[in-house]
């Protein structure tokens, strides 16, 4: 086991792209224990209930009038609809870097100060339904139909489990821009034996930029789960590019 010092992470809410404000961060990952000790026990007896997820966060507030900033993001969604959750540990985009992933809304936003020191904020989210999944990065940065997407062996998963995606769209290069983003799998690296399409997102066009999408499908158990993010553009010049993260896991 090697020792790791956090010196950054990436930090993604919907279409936006957080860490560089932030700089303390909590994923909570547990079940409600419930009790169900009986007469005659000697101790308590506990039974695993619901699975909760809870993320926190703490950074500096930003006078910026950027559309990307936190304030402009998360003061009008508390307690609105739920938004694609990114967290990479490691504070790189390379392809196959560890991620975890969620869908969460917002249930805090506090700015807040002390005379003499930095202004800052805190905030916490909890998962829409969703669990916490443990995943990795696929393709990210600049994206375009010259991008061949790369296949990654994200495991043998049962007939219980499901394969969840996120798609962060930070940005869309022109308003004539259509992508089609799907999620494929197949049995082998090469995605030609059993090849199929488990996901579809919602196309993306230069409304997309700023928004995420999260999306999950029941997995074959008898399938070897190589998973790839296919980009279909259909711009008529096909020079349109996004800026974009992709994320997948197994739960």
């Amino acid at each position: 086991m090697a020792e790791y010092v956090i010196k950054r992470i990436k930090f993604y809410w919907a279409g936006y792209e957080f860490s560089p404000d932030m700089h303390t961060m909590t994923l909570t990952n547990g079940a409600e224990l419930v009790d169900a000790t009986v007469f005659g026990s000697s101790c308590r007896k506990r039974k695993a209930g619901l699975s909760t997820v809870e993320i926190s966060a703490q950074g500096f507030w930003n006078t910026s009038t950027d559309l990307d900033k936190v304030d402009n993001v998360l003061f009008d969604e508390i307690g609105s609809t739920s938004e694609p959750v990114t967290v990479l540990p490691d504070g790189t985009t390379a392809l196959g870097e560890r991620a975890f992933l969620t869908d969460a809304v917002v249930g805090e936003y506090s700015p807040s100060g002390t005379i003499g020191e930095m202004f800052g904020f805190n905030f916490s989210a909890f998962s829409e339904g969703k669990p916490l999944v443990r995943g990795l990065t696929f393709e990210t940065g600049t994206l375009s139909s010259a991008v061949t997407p790369t296949g990654q062996n994200l495991g043998i998963g049962t007939s219980t489990q499901k394969i969840y995606a996120a798609l962060h769209v930070k940005s869309v290069s022109s308003s004539a821009a259509t992508v089609d983003v799907t999620v494929q799998i197949a049995s082998s690296s090469s995605f030609v034996t059993d090849l199929s399409t488990a996901i579809n997102f919602t196309q993306i066009t230069d409304a997309s930029a700023g928004t995420g999408q999260f999306a999950s499908t029941v997995i074959a158990s008898t399938k070897t789960n190589w998973v790839r993010f296919n980009n279909t553009y259909g711009s008529s010049d096909g020079t349109d590019t996004i800026n974009a993260l992709f994320a997948a896991g197994i739960y």
